[in-house]
């Protein structure tokens, strides 16, 4: 009698069986890659609206303001303008608007160790009604003559366990992102 070729049982499980195990290697690699290209890009969206804010200040006369404020242990952040009245040294006629709300990448958060404090030229009465910032959001300014109130944002990726972060120079208002270690000296 003759032998057909072909495979067995056993061979055939012995593929199925590493072809699985190559698999989920492969998904367990694809999803390392997708969360650290969203803490990327968590920090490259922030640096470049920071940015954007930095010019807008700049291109602006005094005394208007453009800054940014983050809700430590969450997501969100947002852009804002603030004026201040005739009086500098009375903010009962500055106005806060809200430019825009936004939202960091998937996973991402702010850590409860940003280190930005709010300019003693800005209300912090008028950054909450006209703008929603809450006392306990971190905030940097830009002013019109380049400097900012310096600090930087730490953003976390909580599935990782890593993070960047986001400096603010106080002189040069210049942003850039840096490690965790190297942000200490922002």
């Amino acid at each position: 009698m003759r032998k057909e070729a072909g495979f067995t049982l056993i061979e055939l499980l012995s593929a199925m069986a590493l072809a699985a195990i190559l698999m989920t290697l492969g998904a367990s690699g694809l999803r390392q890659y997708w969360l650290v290209r969203s803490l990327d890009a968590a920090g490259g969206e922030v640096s470049s609206e920071l940015r954007l804010l930095q010019q807008r200040a700049a291109s602006e006369s005094s005394p208007v303001l453009f800054g940014a404020s983050f809700r430590p242990g969450t997501t969100s952040w947002k852009t804002f303008r603030y004026s201040m009245g005739a009086n500098i040294s009375d903010a009962a006629d500055d106005t806060c608007v809200a430019l825009t709300n936004g939202t960091l990448s998937t996973g991402v958060t702010v850590l409860a160790t940003t280190a930005f404090a709010a300019s003693s030229q800005v209300s912090s009465g008028k950054l909450s009604a006209g703008c929603g910032v809450l006392s306990t959001d971190k905030v940097t300014v830009f002013f019109p003559k380049g400097s900012a109130t310096s600090g930087h944002l730490d953003l976390q990726q909580p599935s990782l366990g890593r993070s960047t972060a986001v400096c603010v120079s106080p002189l040069t208002s210049r942003v850039f992102k840096a490690t965790i270690e190297e942000a200490a000296s922002c």
